[in-house]
């Protein structure tokens, strides 16, 4: 399934930079949140070891989505991928 590429806002980069990443790239939809990554411009940083960190954005809130909510949406996301 396709969907639209969306560019994350200035608060969603603020947010990803305020984890230490350099910005975040669109990762789909989850609920009413578009689902962003944050990411690393260096290639050769490693990311994290641990729980993912995904940001959730909606045009009323930006956040780390919870421990519940990411695992929702790499449930949801792997069963399209199986598609």
């Amino acid at each position: 399934m396709a969907y639209e590429i969306i560019k994350p806002n200035k608060t969603v980069i603020n947010l990803a930079k305020s984890y230490g990443f350099d910005g975040a790239e669109y990762g789909g939809n989850w609920g009413n949140y578009n689902v962003f990554n944050p990411v690393f411009n260096d290639p050769d940083k490693l990311a994290f070891i641990g729980d993912p960190i995904l940001i959730l954005y909606n045009r009323k809130e930006v956040r780390i989505a919870t421990k519940w909510e990411w695992q929702d949406y790499i449930r949801e996301h792997e069963k399209k991928d199986e598609e």
